[in-house]
């Protein structure tokens, strides 16, 4: 119950944060609110590691029992599921970058301002659309890859 809490005040404290992080009119007000947010985000993470740990119950280890390695579990995917996330997370970087420079070469800015994180601030209406479409596309992509897994 404590992870279900926890994830829920993230999430919202996540949607505050870019909120107030988009309507902010100075680059100074919207570090204030990111960085206040984020450590009371710090602060709900850690007390609620706290409260799991006591609430978990204490289960044994059966003798020679390990965790598959990186490596092993990525050996076993099939070579789909790992182009389709390859692809999904390709998209999302690539994609995300390719958005900033065109904004900031359409603002007159040094393409090395695709780095700063309060750019998003003055994205226009089609920008944030190209920004949510290439978020929807790429997760779509990694759940689907997610999803190739289970067949096997």
């Amino acid at each position: 119950m404590a992870e279900v809490v926890t994830l829920s005040v993230l999430l919202v404290l996540g949607f505050v944060a870019w909120l107030c992080m988009s309507k902010a009119k100075a680059p100074v007000a919207a570090w204030k609110v990111v960085i206040v947010l984020a450590l009371v985000g710090i602060l709900v993470f850690f007390l609620s590691g706290s409260l799991v740990e006591d609430s978990l119950p204490k289960r044994p280890i059966a003798a020679g029992a390990e965790p598959p390695t990186f490596g092993d579990v990525v050996a076993r995917a099939p070579w789909v599921q790992l182009v389709v996330i390859g692809g999904g997370m390709l998209l999302f970087f690539v994609g995300i970058y390719v958005i900033s420079y065109l904004h900031n070469r359409r603002l007159g800015k040094a393409w090395w301002f695709i780095f700063n994180p309060l750019q998003y601030v003055e994205f226009n209406r089609r920008e944030w659309m190209q920004f949510a479409v290439v978020i929807a596309v790429s997760f779509a992509l990694l759940v689907l890859g997610v999803n190739l897994g289970h067949g096997r």
